[in-house]
């Protein structure tokens, strides 16, 4: 394949790489600012816990059992607890995240999500390698200045997962008829990290668990399904998800080729097939049938044409890829032109703002915890309503038969 960028407005896979290359010198990271903000709003957390701590467990000393708000008290020191432990874990995992992210500052962070088996590790050895398994000459072949640098990061105890560091001695990801990502794995090329991630809604829900505690942290997402199950109602909703936490996002249909039989190898016993595209309409087809369910989310309502759908074959793309026609109608050469035009209209914006969206919506969470502190406190109205007419009215009977007490004292 030639290394020029663009042929007749194709974007191939080096030109692509190339975008990238040609940014990279242009990212200059907002992380070290939101870390300022994040260390800073953690000491007020523990301040104002401690704070909440301290007046409580004086309340509790000071309050007979017997005393009304002693059960309001201690219903309060329940959630302290329980919203501690809560914020705690969702500190860790931001924290977790950043020093993910601060190795890739230099570069658009991109996160291939998806459910099990959606094609996502066959997309990552192709941007790679321009193959979806490949082989050692395959890598030697590569130029030096666009061998991926491969890296390995948390990782599951998954049964049947990829092994530690598989991605980074192998220079490749798993693919293959099991579940095989059990941990965030990806590589580097100048101005671009790609990360592979586990599967969503499998038979391994840590592995799904450890995605969405990574997701966040992208620039952009590739979220992919497969072309012969698409728009499922999961699907569905781990897009709504996305969009509440205004990630820029691409939905892909992956695997959209079928196979023709077109003879009998009499030899190896076995039906001769080529690999073909499924029919345009058809593909068009299920991105409208997409596009038309998340319509039907309210929160989506509307907006659903600022949201790209690519129908797309690694397996077609890497079978034609000198022939500009065929890589085009495989869907690879929209992807790529899709991803093109984003890192070089988007790119700079998106990786100086995900770390600050992400402080945003770390923040938001926090702000949905202190309305069941408000409510707490609310509750203590109930008891406290009561006592400010009954105490006085109680003092003032003492009072009373203090006075009536005192002339027997007397004599």
């Amino acid at each position: 394949m030639e290394l020029n960028m663009i042929q007749d407005d194709v974007v191939l896979r080096y030109g692509l790489l190339e975008t990238f290359q040609q940014l990279g010198q242009d990212f200059e990271g907002a992380l070290s600012d939101a870390k300022q903000q994040e260390q800073q709003f953690k000491n007020e957390c523990q301040e104002f816990q401690n704070t909440i701590q301290i007046i409580l467990t004086q309340a509790a000393k000071n309050l007979s059992s017997k005393n009304p708000l002693s059960t309001q008290v201690a219903a309060f020191m329940d959630l302290l607890s329980d919203t501690s432990d809560r914020w705690g874990e969702r500190i860790r995992k931001q924290d977790t995240g950043v020093r993910f992210r601060e190795d890739f500052d230099d570069s658009l962070l991109i996160f291939v999500y998806g459910k099990v088996k959606s094609g996502k590790s066959s997309l990552g050895n192709y941007v790679a390698w321009g193959h979806t398994d490949p082989t050692a000459e395959i890598k030697l072949a590569t130029p030096s200045n666009l061998q991926p640098k491969y890296f390995s990061g948390e990782k599951t105890n998954a049964k049947n997962g990829d092994q530690a560091q598989e991605a980074e001695l192998k220079k490749e990801f798993r693919v293959g008829a099991t579940e095989a990502t059990s941990s965030i794995q990806g590589f580097k090329l100048p101005g671009l990290t790609w990360i592979d991630s586990p599967g969503l809604h499998s038979i391994n829900a840590q592995n799904g668990q450890l995605a969405k505690d990574y997701v966040d942290h992208a620039d952009l997402i590739l979220y992919t399904m497969k072309s012969d199950s698409p728009g499922r109602e999961s699907d569905l909703a781990e897009i709504r998800e996305l969009y509440r936490a205004e990630k820029r996002i691409l939905l892909l249909l992956t695997g959209s080729d079928d196979t023709n039989p077109t003879g009998f190898d009499a030899q190896l016993r076995k039906p001769i097939v080529e690999i073909v595209m499924k029919e345009s309409d058809r593909r068009k087809s299920q991105r409208d049938y997409i596009r038309t369910a998340l319509n039907q989310i309210p929160e989506l309502h509307g907006k659903t044409n600022n949201i790209e759908i690519v129908s797309f074959s690694a397996r077609y793309a890497q079978l034609h890829d000198k022939d500009k026609e065929a890589f085009q109608d495989s869907g690879m050469g929209e992807l790529f032109q899709v991803i093109h035009e984003t890192a070089e209209t988007e790119g700079v914006r998106l990786n100086k703002q995900t770390p600050l969206k992400n402080f945003k919506n770390f923040i938001d969470k926090f702000r949905k915890d202190l309305t069941i502190y408000e409510r707490s406190i609310e509750d203590f109205q109930l008891p406290i309503g009561p006592l400010r007419k009954s105490v006085p009215q109680h003092v003032q009977t003492c009072l009373y038969d203090m006075q009536s007490q005192l002339p027997n004292q007397n004599k």
